[in-house]
């Protein structure tokens, strides 16, 4: 339900439900009406959530078709034309523990997509003019992050397979991913209890599936109740949207990630495949690029947790003045996520035509990665030079400020 839909729904609550019923007026007891506004506060925030989700599955294509030609040039400067060819140069670099890691890596992607992903193969094209060619970087490193990565994916996909396609489609591709992904210990060390979550959350996830499609009934049928009915069943709702908001958040932010990753991706490929020639200072760029990636990756994946994506959602609460009397402690919401996020799944059957300007500026923002030691964000609107990850020191103090504030003003009962 989006917030225009939320705005008219608050409108309707206090007209006559029909032309027929014109004499029966739709009565929320005053008691009870800041519940039903918390209830479509919750309701509108999940709502938002699922289409930043359908705008991520759009981003990430995109951010694919961006790294396409780029890729194309660094074959081509390394007189390579084919994929395979590419792949069959790694494997005779690699060891054998890691030609099986990547190898296995490409049957899964091509198991799970029907081809083998473009992110994977932009990492290929790092991994050998950073690994292989220049030695720039630690090969097991950095395989390892791009094991972690194509499991990211993976998963991202799947929960927008289940917000655009359905609970069942959701379900399934959910149920594949945590079939023919295959990660050891050491690559998930530090995500490995979020990794578990992201493939058994189907069962719970089917409340964010149906929330925006029964929105307006669900809402409505408490204005039949009893004042104290109406009240119960209002704190009930209350409850399981907000725990419902907390995994809509985690889900979010990992396709927040996936974003974050592809930008830096795409900005180490302009660096080192726009129009064949890498000076030094692009070569130092990209390198640090390849460096920051497998950091990256570990440190933002492991980031997302329950935790992490209650705190947000209590600043957004506190800098809106939402009504939270009747929200659930904070303990209580994180044990409920927690135990509804381990439940199991249920059984369900070309070239670059960059003009010199634009190149000039891409190179620029490229470097300007290149430079960020503190903490990337996902990038803002796709447009050709937003698309690169951005350092934003300024945002990321503001919020670490208004989170520790918040919190220290969380009452926890």
């Amino acid at each position: 339900m989006s917030v225009g839909t939320s705005a008219r729904m608050g409108k309707m609550l206090l007209k006559p439900l029909s032309s027929i019923q014109a004499t029966f007026t739709m009565v929320f007891y005053p008691d009870n009406v800041p519940r039903r506004d918390r209830a479509l506060q919750l309701q509108n925030d999940i709502s938002l959530l699922q289409n930043n989700v359908k705008e991520a599955r759009d981003a990430m294509d995109k951010e694919d078709q961006r790294m396409v030609p780029y890729l194309n040039q660094i074959l081509k400067n390394h007189n390579m034309s084919t994929f395979d060819e590419l792949q069959a140069k790694l494997n005779a670099a690699l060891t054998p523990e890691q030609k099986q890691m990547y190898t296995d890596m490409l049957a899964n992607s091509a198991k799970l997509t029907g081809q083998t992903d473009v992110a994977l193969m932009a990492m290929s094209g790092i991994l050998f003019t950073s690994g292989v060619v220049a030695k720039t970087i630690d090969i097991a490193n950095f395989l390892r992050a791009c094991n972690l990565v194509t499991v990211i994916r993976a998963y991202a996909r799947a929960f927008i397979t289940l917000v655009t396609e359905g609970t069942e489609a959701g379900a399934r591709a959910f149920r594949l991913v945590s079939t023919l992904i295959r990660w050891g210990e050491e690559t998930l060390a530090e995500t490995s209890q979020v990794a578990k979550y992201a493939g058994t959350a189907s069962r719970f996830l089917k409340v964010l599936a149906i929330v925006g499609i029964f929105a307006d009934g669900f809402i409505l049928a408490f204005d039949f109740y009893e004042q104290k009915k109406q009240k119960d069943e209002l704190d009930k709702a209350i409850r399981e949207l907000y725990v419902s908001r907390i995994i809509a958040k985690m889900y979010g932010s990992m396709c927040d990630a996936i974003k974050t990753q592809d930008g830096m991706m795409l900005s180490y490929l302009i660096l080192v495949g726009d129009d064949g020639t890498i000076d030094p200072d692009d070569r130092r760029a990209a390198d640090k690029i390849a460096g920051k990636l497998v950091d990256y990756v570990k440190q933002d994946w492991s980031a997302i947790t329950t935790n992490s994506s209650l705190d947000l959602l209590v600043v957004l609460d506190k800098q809106r003045g939402s009504w939270t009397t009747d929200d659930p402690s904070y303990q209580d919401a994180l044990d409920d996520a927690e135990d509804k996020l381990k439940a199991d799944p249920p059984e369900t059957p070309g070239s670059a035509g960059t003009s010199l300007s634009a190149s000039k500026v891409l190179k620029a923002a490229s470097h300007a990665i290149a430079k960020a030691t503190d903490e990337f964000f996902p990038p803002p609107p796709y447009e050709a030079t937003a698309a690169l990850v951005h350092l934003e020191d300024m945002r990321k103090l503001r919020l670490v400020s208004e989170l520790n504030t918040a919190l220290a003003s969380k009452v926890v009962y």
